[in-house]
């Protein structure tokens, strides 16, 4: 009987032991997915700023029949405005780009002013750090200098890519080129007619000349200015920050001052007392006077005396 008790006895704690074995094995398993859950959302969460940022429109297809003009406008918050304008402006620049303008722009809110003392008050100033860049940048790039300009966001207020289709403007411009280059042929017939029949033309030689080389002129210029867009790529970049509040002491203002009943009795008293004071300084100041007089009074109250005796 005890033989059988001792055997159960050491199942029992055979069995528990594996049991909790088994037991610690699925907590180390659970807390292994958990570890690799939290890696997953934080690499999910860093992906998503930049993934905001980035769109079709802003890559450079492997298409070279056609033209886009690319721009991009973006507005988010900061945690700091100045140091993000000056990573915009460096990100442009290494992207081969450059900054077209750069403007910051300090927006007061609201001004309130409150007494915390009989002669000071406070003033509180709530104002807005903002700042507005231009920038262009080759279009080949554009998609990873906004990656780049994405980490300086803490809030992301819109974000908005654009890729216009110029190609046929580009054979406009073409055309018309093609078509001032004819008009000028034409004009150098028209010029050696109006020399030979002066009369006939409303317009002079140099004044036809003169026409024809600006329109040919503009048609060029038109084409560089298409080619130039569509090369670099335009970004309109808002930053703002959170609202700020700065405070500063102020002397207050005093109204003309009045004082009360209890003051001017003070005050009475005061110079009361100066009175007395200036009173007996200057019975003192009569000493001699004071003394010649008593002098004489006592010498005439003795003469007065031998009088009555004689």
């Amino acid at each position: 009987m005890n033989g059988k008790n001792a055997i159960a006895i050491m199942a029992a704690i055979a069995l528990a032991l594996s049991c909790s074995q088994n037991r610690r094995a699925e907590i180390a398993i659970a807390d292994e997915e958990a570890m690799e859950l939290n890696e997953s959302m934080k690499q999910a969460g860093s992906a998503q700023a930049p993934d905001a940022f980035t769109s079709a429109a802003a890559i450079v297809s492997a298409d070279t029949t056609r033209k886009f003009v690319r721009t991009a406008g973006i507005k988010f918050r900061a945690a700091d405005v100045l140091a993000s304008t000056y990573d915009v402006e460096m990100i442009a620049v290494n992207q081969g780009g450059f900054v077209v303008s750069s403007q910051l722009n300090n927006r007061i809110d609201h001004v309130t002013t409150v007494d915390v003392g009989r002669d000071s008050c406070m003033e509180t100033t709530c104002y807005t750090l903002e700042s507005n860049i231009e920038l262009r940048v080759p279009a080949a790039n554009l998609d990873r200098t906004l990656r780049e300009i994405s980490l300086n966001v803490e809030q992301l207020d819109y974000r908005d890519i654009q890729a216009d289709d110029v190609t046929l403007d580009f054979l406009r411009y073409s055309l018309a080129r093609k078509r001032e280059e004819r008009s000028a042929a034409r004009a150098a017939q028209a010029i050696a007619r109006a020399r030979s029949n002066p009369d006939d033309s409303s317009m002079t030689p140099e004044e036809l000349a003169r026409s024809s080389e600006e329109r040919a002129d503009e048609a060029l210029l038109g084409g560089l200015r298409l080619a130039d867009k569509v090369e670099f790529a335009s970004i309109s970049v808002h930053i703002f920050q959170r609202r700020q509040l700065k405070h500063e002491m102020f002397p207050k203002e005093q109204p003309a001052y009045r004082p009360g009943i209890a003051v001017k009795i003070s005050e009475a008293f005061c110079d009361g007392l100066e009175m007395m004071e200036s009173l007996l300084l200057f019975i003192v100041r009569l000493w001699v006077l004071i003394v010649g007089i008593a002098a004489g009074g006592l010498a005439w109250k003795y003469l007065r005396k031998l009088r009555s005796k004689s």
